[in-house]
């Protein structure tokens, strides 16, 4: 596996954890996530899989509903 597949996957472990904790400690499911990001769960599960497909706003989006620190969005970005 190359170094940016690694980077990828990285990425894409952190996301699925930290929307896995939110969901748990928030209560809320995957649907409701969707809604308050402003995209149908559809779309959410395609950029859950592929985190490369997240735009710039719609992580930022995520970082704020998910209460994220400057480390995970750096993270999420970079």
């Amino acid at each position: 596996m190359s170094a940016t597949e690694l980077k990828k996957e990285k990425k894409t472990r952190l996301i699925n954890a930290k929307i896995a904790y939110f969901l748990e400690w928030e209560g809320y499911t995957k649907a409701e996530l969707a809604t308050k990001l402003g995209m149908s769960l559809a779309s959410l599960y395609a950029k859950i899989k592929d985190i490369d497909k997240f735009t710039y706003p719609e992580i930022c989006r995520l970082c704020s509903v998910l209460d994220l620190g400057d480390a995970d969005k750096l993270a999420l970005i970079a």
